[in-house]
């Protein structure tokens, strides 16, 4: 039943973020819902789900931060990926976005 239900949450999260990165205008009512997918899980959901999750989540925000058209939204992002620990990762993506603005 856990793992319908992560599955399912997997699902809809790729869809927001595929949706999010195809029409960027749209960030402003998806992102809400894509930063409060992990307080969705169940505390009884296993931590291998939780990994997932945090997984699926940290590729959604990386690759709406090196988007350009979704700058307003650099900080945002950066929070969100701070809280799935990926400091790092956000700062390289945020370089990457100014890069891409700047050509």
């Amino acid at each position: 039943e856990r793992q319908g239900e992560v599955q399912t949450m997997l699902v809809a999260l790729n869809s927001l973020g595929r949706v999010a990165v195809k029409r960027t205008h749209l960030l402003s009512q998806i992102e809400p819902h894509l930063g409060e997918a992990l307080t969705m899980a169940r505390p009884d959901t296993p931590s291998q789900h939780i990994q997932h999750l945090h997984m699926t989540l940290k590729s959604i925000f990386l690759g709406l931060l090196k988007l350009p058209s979704c700058s307003a939204y650099a900080a945002v992002l950066g929070e969100h990926l701070h809280s799935l620990g990926a400091d790092v990762l956000a700062e390289a993506a945020r370089r990457q976005m100014e890069k891409t603005r700047a050509m």
